[in-house]
């Protein structure tokens, strides 16, 4: 596959997601919202040409996963709990720099930095 038909698939998977999407920025269909099913979504979206729903997706992850520490949870996988906690905090700051959504990136920035051993 070259880089051209990568693009392709990039914009039919966004396309997909945005079929998918709430007017709160959630998704249709998950029954426990968890931060698994977001913390990728604004930087694949913003990148893919779709920036009102990455904005909304943010909105979402901010109002109902971000906590006052800059921390996102709920979490469910083992993974995302203990093997690399951070991953999905990265991603998050990722989406909120490329949407230019610096309120969120700027706890979350502070939570990982807090997690740094001295």
């Amino acid at each position: 596959m070259n880089a051209s038909e990568l693009w392709d698939r990039a914009l039919l998977g966004s396309r997909w997601l945005v079929s998918k999407q709430t007017p709160d920025g959630g998704w249709r269909g998950l029954a426990d919202p968890m931060v698994g099913g977001f913390y990728k979504a604004s930087w694949s979206l913003t990148l893919t040409g779709h920036l009102p729903e990455a904005h909304r997706s943010l909105d979402y992850a901010r109002q109902h996963f971000m906590g006052s520490d800059g921390d996102f949870l709920p979490r469910a996988k083992p993974w995302h709990k203990r093997v690399h906690y951070l991953y999905a905090n990265a991603y998050f700051v990722l989406g909120g720099v490329a949407a230019s959504r610096y309120r969120i990136v700027a706890p979350a920035v502070d939570f990982i930095l807090s997690q740094q051993n001295p």
